[in-house]
């Protein structure tokens, strides 16, 4: 009787540690899941950087958007999992350095760039010094930076000179390249700078009520399917200069406030 209870104890044990094990196992490959997003992103920027070394124009930009929705994800896997790490952050930045620092300014460079000479391609390399910059700069305050970023954020600089490409024939009049750098020059200075963009965690004006995001789902999903490329470029466009204005009357705000501040305190002396 004693050696059956210690049969059936033996054998619950085994189980249980099996179980166990195969639990490890999952919970550790949950956790690299976010790394193969991560990785992922990476590789279409490799993909990027290897159609605009053939020509492929259209391709590379679209490669850049697929690098643009790994990234996206990577992160809300790994808050969903629970698997936010110092690693992952650091290799998050690596990958954004490659598809959207290095990929679009090679793709600009190569595609309309090079037809402004060496003014062109010093705007290339200024958004690629200005995208790591801002990478450097994002990972030592990203803890800081809750409902705002400090500077335009990489994706969104890469997204938009991007689109702009993508919507070249709409000023097949004019010299795109011309325009396409100095466009280049700004969101270069826009990343390292110190204005404010919205994270869209925080709800702003938009968004408030169920029908108002149904209202703009159904928008964004019909032109999206019409024209993807000129719906993105005015999506994203509308997003920096509705950000810059909002700094601007920030700016002036807190410039109105301080003089009132300084106004009571040399009443009071």
């Amino acid at each position: 009787m004693n050696e059956k209870n210690w049969r059936r104890k033996l054998l619950k044990q085994k189980v249980e540690n099996l179980y166990r094990s195969r639990k490890i196992l999952l919970r550790e490959g949950i956790s690299v899941l976010p790394h193969i997003f991560t990785l992922g992103n990476v590789f279409f920027g490799f993909v990027s950087i290897i159609f605009s070394a053939k020509g492929q124009w259209e391709a590379a930009c679209y490669s850049i958007f697929l690098g643009a929705m790994m990234d996206s994800l990577d992160g809300r896997i790994a808050r969903y999992v629970g698997s936010s790490s110092n690693f992952g952050m650091q290799l998050d930045s690596l990958a954004d350095t490659i598809t959207f620092c290095l990929a679009p300014a090679f793709l600009a460079y190569n595609w309309h760039l090079y037809k402004i000479g060496y003014l062109g391609f010093i705007a290339a390399a200024f958004f690629l010094f200005a995208g790591v910059l801002r990478l450097a700069r994002f990972n030592l305050i990203s803890d800081q930076q809750t409902i705002y970023f400090l500077g335009l954020p990489t994706t969104m600089a890469a997204s938009l000179l991007i689109a702009t490409m993508l919507n070249a024939h709409y000023l097949k009049n004019f010299n795109f390249a011309a325009i396409l750098t100095f466009f280049t020059f700004n969101l270069a200075c826009l990343m390292v700078s110190l204005v404010k963009f919205p994270t869209f965690k925080k709800k702003f004006f938009w968004f408030q009520k169920r029908w108002q995001k149904t209202v703009f789902t159904a928008f964004f999903v019909i032109f999206s399917i019409l024209r993807f490329d000129l719906f993105l470029f005015l999506l994203l466009i509308s997003y920096l200069i509705g950000s810059i204005i909002y700094a601007i009357f920030e700016k002036v705000k807190f410039a109105k406030e301080r003089s009132k501040v300084l106004e009571i305190s040399e009443y009071r002396k």
